[in-house]
């Protein structure tokens, strides 16, 4: 979904994805819940067949979760499902959270004197909370997704929205609409987000931003992989400096209640 403007007003309306954008949404959730188990070699062949589109979309597809981690290169232009172990899944949205964080610090700083500026990423956020409270939780976790993609725009940094576009896995989104309580933290938890954002701390919101969705990645490891003996801290090391949070401060969590 994205949010467009229509004469002064925002409107969100639903986005429209690629052949190879649905191929990998599905394939990645197959191999994240072992439907596809690892070690299994994916065919192009069938995968056209399957999805009942042409060699390309099924390539870049391909191409696509390999980038991601989720494939490795064989011989013979092979592709062979990856075993997906915990600490790959948390590295691999620690990099996501972090860059995420490091926009919505730029964000905030871009529009710290211009409280108008919040204005479309102020819609989404209630069209989202309208959403989850008439029930429609598959709606309300795609404009999650805008929530997080306005707020990159608002950024104003093209090399920021690059990265965020060759890490993002977007498999938060995915998993939202089955997981009501977390949906409503995500509401409350963006309200604040958003509040701190008008209020032009940067670094709180950035910081606020990162242990978001490090939350969401440790619900989606407990839900996937299983939950680690000793249990994970949503900080990650280097996250102080990612952030420029101060020097010689412990990273603490900054969500209250």
């Amino acid at each position: 979904m994205k949010s467009i403007r229509r004469n002064g007003g925002i409107s969100v309306v639903a986005r429209k994805e690629t052949a190879g954008v649905k191929i990998v949404r599905q394939l990645r959730l197959e191999i994240l819940f072992g439907i596809i188990p690892p070690g299994q070699i994916l065919s192009q062949e069938e995968l056209c067949l399957r999805f009942e589109t042409s060699r390309m979309p099924v390539r870049d597809a391909l191409l696509q979760l390999a980038h991601e981690g989720f494939l490795e290169r064989l011989s013979g232009h092979r592709l062979r499902v990856v075993k997906l172990e915990r600490v790959d899944f948390l590295d691999m949205i620690w990099i996501e959270s972090t860059v995420h964080a490091l926009a919505t610090k730029r964000a905030t700083e871009r529009h710290r004197s211009a409280v108008d500026g919040f204005g479309e990423l102020l819609i989404v956020q209630a069209s989202m909370r309208e959403a989850f409270e008439e029930g429609e939780l598959t709606k309300a976790a795609e404009l999650k997704g805008v929530f997080h993609r306005t707020v990159n725009r608002m950024a104003e940094s093209p090399k920021l929205i690059s990265t965020l576009r060759n890490v993002t896995l977007g498999i938060q989104y995915d998993f939202m609409a089955d997981v009501p309580d977390w949906l409503s933290r995500s509401v409350r938890e963006q309200d604040e987000i958003i509040r701190v954002m008008i209020s032009g701390d940067a670094e709180l919101a950035g910081r606020l931003m990162y242990e978001h969705l490090q939350a969401s990645a440790l619900t989606i490891a407990n839900t996937l992989i299983g939950p680690e003996e000793v249990g994970l801290s949503v900080s990650a090391p280097g996250v102080e400096a990612a952030l420029g949070a101060v020097k010689g401060e412990p990273f603490k969590s900054s969500w209250v209640g």
